[in-house]
């Protein structure tokens, strides 16, 4: 059994992102592995590390918390 994955529609929502650049440039900003997939679609995001990136000690905050 694999990592949960959290889908682009779900990252977009939970960071309160609208465009996927600027979804991208924060996750590479904040050294979260990511892949894009077909048509540029971010995918492969692994709960833990988003999750980490809430517990970064520069206080990140999520929309609706990690």
């Amino acid at each position: 059994m694999g990592e949960r994955v959290i889908t682009e529609e779900e990252l977009l929502e939970d960071t309160g992102f609208a465009r996927r650049g600027d979804l991208r440039r924060w996750l590479d900003q904040e050294n979260i592995p990511y892949r894009v997939g077909r048509g540029g679609r971010i995918c492969g995001v692994t709960v833990d590390a988003y999750g980490a990136a809430a517990n970064d000690p520069r206080g990140i905050e999520f929309a609706d918390g990690p």
